[in-house]
Parts: structure tokens; C-alpha cells; sequence
């Protein structure tokens, strides 16, 4: 129980109260779509208002004023759902995670199965919605698990079929334990010329990329 408190007590001052009562209710309703949808249990913790970084992605996005933006790996959509565009597109591996999105997300978004390291059904959906260039392409919180040379593969196959203007991605801080890649910004200027670097949390830094001339 002193555990519990303890933990309690950190994440209030991490993230302030107001947020953490916002992050209960959150959480609460991930549980109920859980119990209907099945998807895996990660999603229901790491909700908009317990996980700081979020909303410095989506500022950062925002910043940008996309028209149309692409998240892959969008889960039950925090991010996606909050971005101000007037085109948005969520893929996600998970069949099961999509579905409880869309009980969450406006009925504009597109959300749709999508697998990053095999990216022609990606591509078919943006093509079937018109899509000429993606203003923003989005993939922060899982990238980690897959090497850079595949990342840049399926960066340059999506962005030959549509266009990609910029790219926001997390690199994870040096030191930082449990993670099979980190991806330095060293790696990220191949695929353009980094515009922003923002600390996302004590594991990550979120990172702007332009590409084009």
C-alpha cells in the first residue's frame, strides 16, 4: 500500500492532479472498450493526459497547420484525434485496437489496418482517399522495435506514392533501458533536415523532420 501512495504521489507531481483525475476517467472507459474489443492491455494505461509527451506532439503537429496528417501505430487514437487537420489517417497493425477507436475519434478520421514494414495496404487507402501529399507523417512510440535501415525503406515507398513534407519521430535518449533501438538524430538526417527537437519525457525527444528541397 505504501508503494501505491508512493507512486501515486510522483505521478500527481509529474503530471498534476487536474490531469491525473482526467487520466483515471481515460483509463476507465480503455477498460471498457478492452473488455469488448479484446486489444492488447498497453493501450489502456498510457492514455493523452498520463503520458506528458503527447501533447507536445501534438502542438508540434499543430504548429505546422498539416491539411493532411498520417499517424502509424495510432492505437486508440490520442494523438490523431487531437491534431487539427483537415484530412487525418490512423493505421494500426491491431484490427481489435481500431475498432474501440472508433467509438473515440470523429467519424472523419480514417482508420484503417496497416503493417509500416510492408506499406503497400498503406498506401492503397491513401490512394482509394485521394491523397496527394501528407503534410505530416507521424510515428513516435513504437519505432524503437524496428532497425533504421527498414524505417527509411518504408519512408521512401510511402513517400514515392504520396508525397511526405515532414516526419515526426521519437529518438530515445541514451541510457535509456528496455529498448531494443534508440535512432539518433544522427540516423533521422538522412531522411531530411531536422527543423525541431523537443523533450518529450525523461526517455524520448521528439524530432521535426522536413524533407523536400
Amino acid at each position: 500500500m505504501g508503494t501505491y501512495f508512493y507512486r501515486l504521489r510522483q505521478k500527481t507531481r509529474e503530471i498534476g492532479l487536474a490531469n491525473l483525475i482526467r487520466a483515471g476517467a481515460s483509463g476507465l472507459v480503455n477498460r471498457a472498450l478492452r473488455l469488448i474489443y479484446r486489444f492488447d492491455p498497453w493501450h489502456v494505461s498510457g492514455t493523452y493526459f498520463s503520458r506528458p509527451y503527447k501533447a507536445k506532439v501534438v502542438d508540434m503537429i499543430n504548429a505546422r497547420k498539416p491539411d493532411c496528417v498520417v499517424e502509424i501505430g495510432t492505437g486508440l487514437g490520442d494523438l490523431i484525434g487531437r491534431v487539427s487537420s483537415a484530412k487525418t489517417f490512423g493505421f494500426d497493425l491491431d484490427p481489435a485496437v481500431l475498432k474501440a477507436a472508433r467509438w473515440l475519434l470523429p467519424r472523419t478520421s480514417v482508420l484503417a489496418p496497416g503493417n509500416f514494414q510492408e506499406p503497400d495496404g498503406i498506401i492503397a487507402t491513401l490512394k482509394q482517399h485521394n491523397v496527394r501529399q501528407i503534410d505530416c507523417l507521424v510515428l513516435v512510440n513504437w519505432i524503437h522495435m524496428i532497425d533504421f535501415d527498414t524505417i527509411e525503406r518504408s519512408i521512401e515507398r510511402i513517400d514515392r506514392a504520396c508525397p511526405i513534407r515532414s516526419i515526426l519521430m521519437d529518438s530515445i535518449k541514451a541510457g535509456a533501458d528496455g529498448y531494443r533501438f534508440h535512432h539518433s538524430e544522427i540516423e533521422m538526417k538522412t531522411l531530411g533536415r531536422i527543423v525541431q527537437t523537443r523533450d518529450g519525457d525523461e526517455t524520448r525527444t521528439l524530432v521535426m523532420i522536413e524533407r523536400g528541397p
